[in-house]
């Protein structure tokens, strides 16, 4: 990780500058299939002009939206580039409802990531499919999203690593998303609370002031209350991998025992298909 701030602060503004290059033609691939696409986190900041208001921040990949209808055509054309390289067996990335490639465009590469869904739907109900009801179109396949969705979908991108990282440019970044002209508090909790994180919203509203005006009904859970007290006395830091898991993540999670039994599953399946190849090898 970088220690010096200026050494951050001047990646952030190359990267902010060549993300946006390379986004510019990604979105034009997309316009030749005619594929609706939702920039989303970092290429949100970058396409909508928000970056150059952050000081600093990382961005190690630019993540599209597609829908679930669109992504296997998306993910068959940007394949057959040649300035696209897949990084996963489509297979497998679409099972993910993910596709991950690396795209170079004049000396610059990023990774690419194409969502059809942005999480396990136990972790969070937030379908692809009312983003873009709710999205503005802004061109013939282009849509942004309505500020409140930008803060949501930033919400449960940080909510789901949590527990192994957290940087003070997060809550930067809250500030910036939520100071969007037409942004409302009120009308964020309501599109918030059917994905189940409108409690981790309320977790980082209190424990860090000065996000939301005074006014906005914040929850009164005192469960959310007592974490928040700790994490501002004890500092993330300072708390143990385990405690930031639960208290951070997982209480949140829309359902954390069909999340956990996912992930025994997924386990399960690992340890299968190395059995299927030790035995194959054995042969």
């Amino acid at each position: 990780m970088i220690s010096d701030p200026s050494i951050e602060t001047s990646r952030w503004k190359i990267t902010r500058i060549a993300a946006g290059d390379l986004i510019d033609r990604l979105a034009a691939e997309l316009d030749k299939i005619s594929v609706p696409f939702i920039p989303i986190k970092g290429a949100h900041l970058v396409r909508s002009g928000l970056a150059f208001s952050m000081n600093s921040r990382r961005m190690d990949d630019i993540d599209l939206l597609i829908s679930p209808c669109h992504i296997d055509l998306a993910t068959a054309h940007f394949f057959s580039l040649p300035w696209c390289k897949p990084l996963t067996d489509y297979k497998e990335s679409h099972k993910r409802s993910e596709t991950q490639f690396m795209a170079y465009d004049d000396g610059f590469s990023m990774l690419v990531e194409l969502h059809s869904e942005l999480n396990f739907p136990q972790r969070f109900h937030l379908p692809v499919e009312l983003l873009f009801s709710r999205s503005t179109a802004i061109g013939e396949v282009e849509h942004w999203l309505i500020p409140e969705d930008a803060l949501l979908i930033f919400g449960c991108h940080l909510m789901t690593h949590i527990a192994l990282e957290f940087r003070e440019t997060n809550i930067e970044e809250m500030k910036i998303l939520s100071s969007v002209d037409g942004f409302s508090w009120i009308r964020f909790f309501e599109i918030a609370q059917p994905t189940s994180v409108s409690g981790f919203f309320s977790l980082l509203l209190l424990t860090f002031a000065g996000i939301c005006p005074e006014g906005i009904p914040i929850s009164s859970n005192i469960i959310i209350k007592s974490i928040a007290f700790i994490w501002r006395k004890v500092g993330w830091n300072n708390l143990p991998m385990l405690f930031r898991r639960i208290f951070f993540e997982w209480i949140f999670y829309k359902s954390p025992t069909g999340m956990l039994l996912r992930k025994i599953r997924n386990g399960s399946s690992l340890v299968l298909c190395s059995r299927r190849l030790s035995a194959t090898r054995c042969k």
